[in-house]
């Protein structure tokens, strides 16, 4: 029944609702004679099934999302925020079961990989992102670097196809979109021999003593500073579609401007007539540096992109109103300052829209 479970935090609870059955309109319809005296009565239609209380009263948990080690059958929820540290709860046994550690600032969003559940990735507000295996604890990569973000990581979700990597042949590189502070969208990827190895390496690593190298990539694939002319504070694939909303009231949904493929072609045909000249001195930064001032105009990351759609909110100035995507429905929705929640349902044949497509809105009673 852990599919009619949600999670939810709030200051330092992490809790775990679980959805009660709806009454049906026939019933209320043949007990409404039996209730006409119990206008106040309220039906429940959650059961808080367990509610952890963080040990530090001045933590705050900003996010959380479902997680699970490596062929578990027990899933896992993961929550951060304030303290910077992800900690990670075993649902069957009711406990915490480990700390990720390594980031130098709040954590505002946190999301698992679709196909992948025990690798996590964590935004901060120390300008990175990290990536996580939750199996054992290692932190596997590090997204961050003078081409990164300038201003706070709000939000970060993965691509849900695993990609082909050209330089090893296997299927395993991992591709993020994130959004900013700083106004800005990017696009990451684990691309690289050694890169994208990390994943693979870090599934059996055992060693308590040697650090696992981590994976550095300090250039993203894409990035723009033109989707949003403010913070950017909610991004979400939607197969190659990236949803993005910042607080113009309004989510855009577009496409970056780049082929995974055909820009590793392009970086692995430059970093071969350099390497004729130097010795093996590679690292894993150099495997994904694709915009170094060696690399001509040609390997630098993509800026353009094509809009597809928008959809226009109203009272959702404030940031860090976020919205969800229904991926298997094609439905969006999103709440705003007064309480409302609006949903849309879009397919395929909208994207060549710019317009608002119909809505429905709903109030909290």
């Amino acid at each position: 029944d852990w599919y009619r479970v949600f999670a939810a935090c709030a200051a330092n609870r992490l809790m775990l609702y679980k959805i009660d059955d709806f009454i049906k309109e026939e019933d209320k319809e043949e007990d409404k004679e039996d209730k006409e005296d119990e206008d106040d009565e309220t039906v429940e239609r959650t059961t808080l099934l367990q509610c952890y209380v963080d040990a530090d009263p001045n933590e705050t948990y900003y996010t959380c999302c479902w997680c699970s080690k490596k062929n578990a059958l027990v899933p896992y929820v993961a929550c951060a925020g304030a303290k910077g540290v992800v900690r990670v709860l075993n649902c069957k046994k009711k406990d915490f079961c480990g700390a990720l550690v390594g980031h130098g600032g709040e954590i505002n969003d946190l999301r698992a990989h679709p196909s992948m559940p025990n690798i996590i990735a964590s935004a901060s507000k120390d300008l990175s992102v990290r990536l996580w295996n939750v199996s054992n604890g290692v932190c596997v990569a590090i997204f961050s670097g003078a081409r990164g973000h300038r201003n706070d990581v709000l939000s970060v979700d993965f691509h849900p196809d695993l990609f082909s990597c050209p330089e090893s042949g296997r299927e395993d590189v991992v591709v993020i979109a994130t959004g900013g502070m700083d106004n800005a969208v990017k696009v990451w990827s684990t691309r690289g021999k050694k890169v994208s190895k990390a994943i693979e390496d870090s599934e059996s690593w055992e060693d308590e003593i040697v650090e696992f190298p981590t994976a550095k990539i300090h250039v993203p694939e894409f990035s723009t500073f033109h989707a949003h002319n403010h913070f950017v504070d909610c991004v979400r694939y939607f197969g190659d579609v990236i949803f993005s909303k910042s607080v113009e009231n309004k989510i855009v949904a577009w496409t970056p401007d780049f082929s995974l493929i055909e820009s590793a072609n392009a970086t692995k045909d430059n970093n071969s007539n350099n390497n004729r000249n130097n010795n093996d001195k590679n690292t894993l930064e150099v495997d994904v540096n694709m915009n170094s001032s060696n690399n001509n105009n040609n390997n630098k990351f993509r800026r353009s992109f094509r809009k597809l759609k928008s959809f226009n909110l109203v009272d959702a100035e404030n940031w860090w109103v976020r919205f969800s995507l229904a991926k298997e429905t094609s439905v969006l929705c999103c709440g705003n300052t007064k309480g409302l929640v609006r949903v849309w349902k879009f397919c395929d044949s909208d994207s060549n829209s710019d317009s608002s497509s119909s809505s429905s809105s709903f109030s909290s009673s």
